[in-house]
């Protein structure tokens, strides 16, 4: 709330000091304009304070902490669906870049094993493997642009004795072309996808169980400052809803179908 308070006042100072560097004329404009501007140099340097600018590593953490706490309740949620379905390894597929270090990565195996209620489970973080186009740093084009079928393919051939598969990287443009679906259900791990929800025919696959689950952005998800709750399970039904077999029908919406 403050962080918004705060952009409003400096907008509103900004528009006043506007309206009277117009008025050249009136002879109280100009301290009033000075006034104002010294209001959003004030604002300013608290925005930049409340957002770690100045190094101040108390409110940036705090931010960083508390999205991890929603980021990492998916996994606590994955896990309760999970629970007593499957004996084995799990495998997390990320983007190449991503370490398994990651705090958010980390955080989200710690609640997928609470979830599981199994805190010694086989978690492996794997990154998807994919030829990226030469290009300049910081113009690299989007993981779902260059991403194949047979990425994928080869992903899961390295890991055949993956039981369950969450990933993170979202379905390639021609994921219709992906060897898994052809594959017998007993051949083939479970596959949990949380974030990216692009795709054709999802529901279905979901409906067939060629999808275990998906977790996206709830139609009522809200994205706020105030502390994620301490309850890994009251924290996801503030931005996320999971999809299975069993709720796919009245949430075909969510999954633009």
């Amino acid at each position: 709330m403050l962080v918004a308070l705060l952009i409003v006042v400096m907008l509103a100072a900004l528009i006043g000091m506007m309206v009277c560097n117009k008025q050249k004329n009136n002879p109280v404009a100009q301290p009033i304009a000075f006034g104002l501007l010294l209001l959003v140099v004030v604002c300013g340097g608290v925005l930049m304070w409340k957002l770690g600018v100045f190094g101040s590593s108390g409110a940036l953490d705090r931010l960083r902490a508390n999205e991890t706490k929603f980021f990492a309740s998916q996994g606590f949620v994955v896990g309760q669906d999970l629970k007593g379905k499957f004996e084995g390894k799990t495998v997390i597929l990320v983007e190449p870049t991503t370490k398994a270090d990651d705090p958010r990565i980390v955080a989200l195996i710690e609640q997928y094993k609470a979830g599981l209620g199994n805190n010694s489970a086989e978690v492996v973080v794997v990154p998807i493997t994919v030829d990226m186009p030469e290009s300049e740093p910081g113009s690299e084009p989007p993981l779902t642009e260059v991403m194949k079928a047979k990425d994928y393919d080869a992903f899961f051939a390295a890991q055949p004795d993956a039981k369950v598969v969450i990933t993170l990287v979202g379905f390639p443009r021609d994921l219709q072309k992906m060897k898994f679906w052809t594959t017998a259900a007993d051949k083939r791990p479970l596959l949990f996808l949380l974030g990216s929800i692009e795709g054709r025919g999802l529901a279905a696959a979901v409906k067939s169980d060629a999808i275990a689950g998906i977790v996206t952005i709830g139609s009522n998800a809200r994205f706020t400052e105030e502390p994620a709750p301490s309850d890994p399970l009251e924290a996801f039904k503030v931005r996320y809803v999971l999809i299975n077999k069993a709720n796919v029908e009245e949430n075909k919406g969510l999954l633009g179908e």
